[in-house]
């Protein structure tokens, strides 16, 4: 699969995505880059560097939330002791309404207090509408000054020649039945992001 942009071209080209190894020591780099400059930057600069927003609530924004919360907690402090971490601000934007929102009550209604509980400032019902590489607007017409805004907002599957559209959902991920079967074929199957699989008890698809 890759990231799912839903045609929103400039946030394709302003957000980091986390798809590959690569994208991920381009998070880490660009991010560690901009606390080294901190120090001598203006101050009307300093703010956008301060927020840190995850766009998507999934299983990717929950965990990335959580690994930022510690590095702000345990980490930075101590590589760069002359900035106040205090005013780091790492924001979890997610348009349901709640983070992990395919899965069970107890993981959502978890997964949500245990990153409150890390300083995660999580917001529910809201939607990135554009992104310039300096300010995220929401839905609602609120702006947030950031330089690190990273996308895990939705994948879409990589189309592969020879499969039917009736094996396919509207974001190009393969239907697959309950053994991960690609519904249609009898010896294809399907695992990962890529499977979209519906039970009565998941109609909305793992």
């Amino acid at each position: 699969c890759k990231t799912n942009f839903f045609g929103n071209v400039e946030i394709k080209k302003n957000a980091f995505s986390l798809k590959t190894t690569h994208q991920a020591i381009t998070i880490r780099n660009t991010i560690l880059e901009n606390f080294e400059k901190f120090l001598y930057l203006p101050e009307e600069e300093k703010e956008g560097l301060m927020n840190i927003v995850i766009v998507g609530g999934g299983p990717t924004g929950v965990e990335l939330s959580g690994a930022f919360a510690e590095i702000k907690r345990d980490i930075l402090p101590k590589d760069y002791p002359r900035i106040d971490f205090s005013k780091l601000q790492v924001i979890l934007l997610e348009g349901s309404a709640h983070t992990l929102n395919n899965m069970s009550d107890m993981a959502k209604n978890a997964s949500e207090k245990y990153l409150r509980n890390m300083g995660v400032n999580v917001r529910t019902g809201l939607f990135v509408k554009n992104y310039d590489g300096n300010i995220a607007t929401l839905n609602t017409g609120e702006q947030i000054k950031t330089r690190n805004l990273i996308w895990a907002a939705g994948i879409t599957g990589n189309l592969i020649d020879g499969l039917s559209a009736e094996s396919l959902t509207n974001s190009n991920r393969l239907k697959v039945d309950r053994m991960n079967k690609v519904i249609g074929f009898e010896n294809i199957y399907a695992i990962g992001d890529i499977a979209y699989m519906e039970t009565p008890k998941y109609p909305n698809g793992h």
